[in-house]
């Protein structure tokens, strides 16, 4: 995911000096076909990644919380050994 939201700011910066600079007068009839389609591209490219940098977000942070709830009601129910092991503790019967 971080590498996700570095690109997506590189992008945004990208964005931010080439789309500027491809509408100037000097750049006005240097293959403006072209230049749109790849601005239309990167616009598409920049708000994707967008949606799925929330989605990863929202969908990391619902399973975090399930997977903190689960380890503690597995300590509650086996504690903390069966939990490490995986494996539910089964305490040794006292000898008479």
């Amino acid at each position: 995911m971080v590498l996700l939201v570095v690109t997506w700011v590189v992008d945004l910066l990208w964005m931010i000096y080439w789309i500027p600079h491809w509408a100037s007068e000097e750049m006005q009839n240097v293959q403006k076909g072209l230049h749109d389609f790849v601005v239309f591209c990167s616009f598409v490219n920049f708000v994707m990644k967008l949606a799925v940098i929330v989605m990863l977000w929202l969908t990391q942070r619902d399973m975090l919380r399930k997977q903190v709830d689960q380890i503690q009601s597995s300590i509650k129910s086996q504690g903390i050994a069966g939990v490490i092991t995986g494996a539910p503790v089964r305490h040794a019967q006292q000898m008479p």
